[in-house]
């Protein structure tokens, strides 16, 4: 597989078939994990730091060479507010740098 160029995002195609090549499909990384395979199609999609690490630990390359737009230079997530229920914005807290859903304490 041919990797795809390092100023853009992979596409979940290029993830998933990149998982297929290092021998782990989805289903698999999930099932040992204890995750649900929604979980892993969700991480596609969206920023989930956790999830993006146990990918790119399969494949065998950093999270940041997969999605470059989630990471700064020195391979920190970028964590745009999120959006949660009610349209309300929620900032992540630095207390626990994995959990997006955590709301800050003031």
């Amino acid at each position: 597989m041919k990797m795809p160029p390092k100023n853009r995002d992979w596409t979940p195609r290029e993830v998933k078939a990149a998982l297929q090549l290092a021998g782990t499909p989805i289903s698999d990384l999930a099932q040992t994990h204890s995750y649900h395979t929604r979980a892993f199609s969700v991480v596609l999609e969206r920023p989930m730091p956790h999830l993006e690490q146990l990918i790119a630990d399969a494949i065998g390359i950093k999270p940041r060479r997969i999605w470059p737009s989630r990471y700064d230079g020195q391979g920190r997530t970028l964590r745009p507010d999120i959006k949660g229920r009610g349209g309300r914005s929620q900032n992540t807290t630095t207390a626990d740098p994995c959990n997006i859903y955590a709301r800050e304490v003031a």
